[in-house]
Protein backbone atom coordinates (compact mmCIF):
# COMPACT_ATOMS: atom_id res chain seq x y z
CA UNK A 1 0.00 0.00 0.00
CA UNK A 2 1.05 3.78 -1.12
CA UNK A 3 0.28 6.59 1.78
CA UNK A 4 0.68 9.89 0.09
CA UNK A 5 1.40 12.57 2.29
CA UNK A 6 1.15 16.38 0.52
CA UNK A 7 2.47 18.46 3.48
CA UNK A 8 4.64 21.73 3.86
CA UNK A 9 8.14 22.11 6.45
CA UNK A 10 6.91 25.06 8.66
CA UNK A 11 2.87 23.88 8.63
CA UNK A 12 1.93 22.65 12.42
CA UNK A 13 -0.34 20.20 10.88
CA UNK A 14 2.24 19.02 8.73
CA UNK A 15 5.13 18.39 11.32
CA UNK A 16 2.37 17.14 13.87
CA UNK A 17 1.17 14.60 11.02
CA UNK A 18 4.53 13.74 9.79
CA UNK A 19 6.50 13.06 13.90
CA UNK A 20 3.48 11.40 15.58
CA UNK A 21 1.90 9.79 12.83
CA UNK A 22 3.53 8.70 9.83
CA UNK A 23 7.04 7.82 11.28
CA UNK A 24 5.88 5.29 14.14
CA UNK A 25 3.36 4.33 11.64
CA UNK A 26 6.22 2.96 9.55
CA UNK A 27 7.40 1.89 11.81
CA UNK A 28 5.02 -0.62 13.17
CA UNK A 29 4.23 -1.65 9.30
CA UNK A 30 7.52 -2.02 8.12
CA UNK A 31 8.51 -1.36 4.58
CA UNK A 32 7.24 -4.76 2.83
CA UNK A 33 3.34 -3.37 3.72
CA UNK A 34 3.80 0.37 3.45
CA UNK A 35 5.72 2.90 0.99
CA UNK A 36 5.30 6.51 1.90
CA UNK A 37 5.23 8.87 -0.83
CA UNK A 38 6.07 12.57 0.73
CA UNK A 39 5.84 15.68 -1.31
CA UNK A 40 6.52 18.66 0.66
CA UNK A 41 4.78 21.64 -1.44
CA UNK A 42 1.46 21.99 -0.01
CA UNK A 43 -0.71 24.98 -0.81
CA UNK A 44 2.51 26.74 -2.54
CA UNK A 45 2.81 28.16 -6.36
CA UNK A 46 5.55 27.93 -8.65
CA UNK A 47 6.38 30.32 -11.65
CA UNK A 48 9.53 29.56 -14.21
CA UNK A 49 11.73 32.44 -14.30
CA UNK A 50 14.32 32.75 -16.89
CA UNK A 51 16.76 31.11 -14.18
CA UNK A 52 14.45 28.23 -13.33
CA UNK A 53 11.38 28.56 -10.72
CA UNK A 54 10.66 30.33 -8.35
CA UNK A 55 8.08 30.02 -5.72
CA UNK A 56 5.49 31.22 -3.52
CA UNK A 57 4.95 29.45 0.10
CA UNK A 58 2.09 29.08 2.09
CA UNK A 59 4.40 30.27 5.60
CA UNK A 60 6.58 32.61 3.95
CA UNK A 61 10.47 32.06 1.67
CA UNK A 62 11.55 30.28 4.66
CA UNK A 63 8.77 27.19 3.98
CA UNK A 64 10.07 27.32 0.43
CA UNK A 65 13.22 26.48 1.83
CA UNK A 66 12.74 24.14 4.26
CA UNK A 67 10.68 22.59 1.10
CA UNK A 68 13.34 22.31 -0.85
CA UNK A 69 15.73 21.05 1.57
CA UNK A 70 12.88 17.68 2.08
CA UNK A 71 13.18 17.46 -1.68
CA UNK A 72 16.70 17.43 -2.11
CA UNK A 73 17.22 14.68 0.39
CA UNK A 74 14.33 12.66 -0.33
CA UNK A 75 15.68 12.48 -4.06
CA UNK A 76 18.99 11.27 -2.55
CA UNK A 77 16.98 8.62 -0.94
CA UNK A 78 15.12 7.46 -3.32
CA UNK A 79 15.00 3.33 -3.31
CA UNK A 80 15.24 3.76 0.71
CA UNK A 81 11.74 4.58 1.97
CA UNK A 82 12.59 3.90 5.67
CA UNK A 83 15.62 6.70 5.48
CA UNK A 84 13.21 8.95 3.55
CA UNK A 85 11.15 9.05 6.30
CA UNK A 86 13.53 9.31 8.37
CA UNK A 87 15.05 12.14 6.74
CA UNK A 88 11.28 13.88 6.86
CA UNK A 89 10.60 13.34 10.59
CA UNK A 90 14.22 14.32 12.20
CA UNK A 91 13.92 17.44 9.98
CA UNK A 92 10.35 18.61 10.80
CA UNK A 93 11.37 17.38 14.54
CA UNK A 94 13.97 20.39 14.62
CA UNK A 95 13.43 23.60 16.13
CA UNK A 96 13.14 25.11 12.75
CA UNK A 97 11.89 22.87 10.31
CA UNK A 98 13.13 24.72 7.46
CA UNK A 99 16.73 24.90 8.51
CA UNK A 100 19.76 22.78 7.41
CA UNK A 101 20.59 20.14 9.95
CA UNK A 102 23.70 18.63 9.77
CA UNK A 103 22.36 16.07 12.44
CA UNK A 104 19.57 14.87 9.76
CA UNK A 105 21.74 14.81 7.00
CA UNK A 106 24.56 12.90 8.75
CA UNK A 107 21.66 10.08 10.40
CA UNK A 108 20.27 9.69 7.02
CA UNK A 109 23.81 9.00 5.29
CA UNK A 110 23.99 11.85 3.00
CA UNK A 111 26.76 14.66 2.15
CA UNK A 112 26.22 17.99 3.69
CA UNK A 113 27.90 20.28 1.24
CA UNK A 114 26.01 18.07 -1.94
CA UNK A 115 22.55 19.24 0.10
CA UNK A 116 23.36 22.19 0.77
CA UNK A 117 24.05 23.01 -2.79
CA UNK A 118 21.05 21.27 -3.88
CA UNK A 119 18.77 23.62 -2.37
CA UNK A 120 21.01 26.33 -3.31
CA UNK A 121 20.90 26.00 -6.47
CA UNK A 122 18.62 24.80 -9.76
CA UNK A 123 18.42 21.43 -9.09
CA UNK A 124 16.59 22.10 -5.86
CA UNK A 125 14.49 24.58 -7.82
CA UNK A 126 13.35 21.47 -10.31
CA UNK A 127 12.39 18.78 -7.25
CA UNK A 128 10.26 21.65 -5.83
CA UNK A 129 8.86 22.11 -8.93
CA UNK A 130 8.27 18.65 -9.64
CA UNK A 131 7.00 18.35 -6.03
CA UNK A 132 4.41 21.40 -7.08
CA UNK A 133 3.44 18.97 -10.14
CA UNK A 134 2.77 16.09 -7.82
CA UNK A 135 0.72 17.97 -5.57
CA UNK A 136 -3.24 17.98 -6.16
CA UNK A 137 -4.78 21.16 -7.46
CA UNK A 138 -7.73 21.11 -5.22
CA UNK A 139 -5.68 20.94 -2.05
CA UNK A 140 -7.60 22.86 0.81
CA UNK A 141 -5.78 21.08 3.93
CA UNK A 142 -2.12 20.40 4.52
CA UNK A 143 -1.43 17.74 4.96
CA UNK A 144 -3.46 15.94 2.25
CA UNK A 145 -3.47 11.92 2.95
CA UNK A 146 -3.96 9.67 0.57
CA UNK A 147 -4.13 5.74 -0.08
CA UNK A 148 -3.24 4.08 -3.05
CA UNK A 149 -4.13 7.19 -4.89
CA UNK A 150 -7.56 7.41 -3.59
CA UNK A 151 -8.48 10.27 -0.98
CA UNK A 152 -11.73 10.54 1.17
CA UNK A 153 -12.23 13.20 3.62
CA UNK A 154 -13.45 9.47 6.09
CA UNK A 155 -10.12 8.53 5.68
CA UNK A 156 -8.34 12.23 6.03
CA UNK A 157 -9.43 12.87 9.27
CA UNK A 158 -9.10 9.41 10.74
CA UNK A 159 -5.52 9.47 9.62
CA UNK A 160 -4.74 12.69 11.44
CA UNK A 161 -5.07 11.10 14.66
CA UNK A 162 -4.31 7.42 14.17
CA UNK A 163 -3.05 6.50 10.61
CA UNK A 164 -2.04 3.36 11.65
CA UNK A 165 -5.61 2.46 12.19
CA UNK A 166 -6.81 3.41 8.53
CA UNK A 167 -3.39 1.71 7.16
CA UNK A 168 -3.87 -1.63 8.59
CA UNK A 169 -7.69 -1.11 7.33
CA UNK A 170 -6.24 -1.35 3.69
CA UNK A 171 -4.49 -4.08 4.34
CA UNK A 172 -5.50 -7.75 3.35
CA UNK A 173 -6.41 -9.77 6.76
CA UNK A 174 -3.28 -12.03 6.30
CA UNK A 175 -0.98 -9.51 5.93
CA UNK A 176 -1.85 -7.58 9.14
CA UNK A 177 1.12 -7.28 11.63
CA UNK A 178 0.62 -7.36 15.11
CA UNK A 179 0.92 -3.72 15.44
CA UNK A 180 -2.32 -3.54 13.90
CA UNK A 181 -4.07 -5.26 16.65
CA UNK A 182 -3.65 -2.91 19.66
Amino acid sequence: MTVTVMYESLCPDSIRFVKDQVGPTFEALGSERIVVELIPYGKASTTPTDTGYSFRCQHGPSECKGNKLQACGLARLLGDNGKQVQYARCLLSQTNPAAFSEKCVYEAGLEADDVRACVAGREGQVLLAGMGERTSEDIAFVPKVMFDGKYTQDDQNQAMSNLVHVACDKLAPGDRPTACDR
